[in-house]
């Protein structure tokens, strides 16, 4: 979509939805399951440090720099990972 200019590249957004294996072996308690069951808990949201390597890809593949918002959030589910891009 990217390469093709089918998405305005000033304006991706993605959305990371990960279970909360994901947030690693580190004690927290935002992620016990009485804490986050029932919730969504976002972290990182600003300068996520996957943001800077989703725009250098992207902006190779363009030709040209692209801006991405990146939003991840941790989900009650032991593992998996959704991520989602939207124009």
């Amino acid at each position: 979509m990217v390469r093709e200019g089918l998405i305005d590249l000033d304006k991706i957004v993605v959305d990371g939805i990960s279970g909360t294996v994901g947030a690693g072996n580190k004690l927290d308690r935002a992620l016990h399951q009485p804490e986050i069951h029932n919730n969504i808990l976002f972290y990182n949201v600003v300068n996520h440090r996957h943001s800077y390597e989703m725009e250098q890809e992207l902006s190779a593949i363009a030709g040209q720099s692209v801006h991405v918002h990146f939003t991840p959030q941790y989900v009650l589910i032991s593992r998996g990972i959704l991520y989602e891009c939207c124009d």
